[in-house]
């Protein structure tokens, strides 16, 4: 018995170890080359989807990706990531001709690379990433730049 209450003990203490480093999600602010909001839900231990939904260009994008997650080795809670998606963006534009204001819709696609700390004492999520993304509509172009600090709170 006194064995079995050992036993018991240690596969608790080793559950609620991994309990803490890990987490199902988090929402918060992201800040960067666009501002905004970003979230982030764990499908498995290693690969979660991003949102963002920022403000950019007179206007507001949204943004998917799909990112794998790695340990760096040396602290659980300290991870890197990297993963690709897209956006779509909606924006105001002045026309140079008429003078008048006009909409316009932006479609591309995204890369990602970072790295984030969740704190353990708190439900805290640090997250800094370089985001590249290449326009194929609307404000056309590529963003090499691009990327974000996102600061976000921690639910299981």
């Amino acid at each position: 018995m006194k064995h079995l209450l050992v036993a018991a003990a240690l596969l608790f203490s080793t559950a609620s170890l991994f309990a803490q480093s890990d987490y199902q999600g988090a929402f918060g602010l992201r800040a960067g080359s666009g501002f905004g909001l970003s979230g982030k839900y764990f499908l498995n231990r290693d690969l979660a989807l991003e949102g963002h939904f920022t403000s950019r260009r007179r206007g507001y994008e949204l943004t998917a990706l799909g990112l794998k997650h790695r340990d760096i080795g040396w602290h659980r809670e300290f991870n890197w990531f990297y993963g690709g998606g897209a956006h779509v963006g909606f924006s105001e534009y002045t026309d140079t001709e008429s003078g008048l204001d006009r909409t316009q819709t932006t479609v591309g696609i995204d890369g990602m690379i970072g790295a984030e700390y969740t704190f353990q004492p708190i439900p805290l999520n640090l997250a800094l990433d370089f985001k590249p993304e290449i326009n194929f509509t609307g404000a056309s172009g590529v963003c090499l730049l691009c990327g974000a600090l996102s600061i976000r709170y921690v639910f299981q």
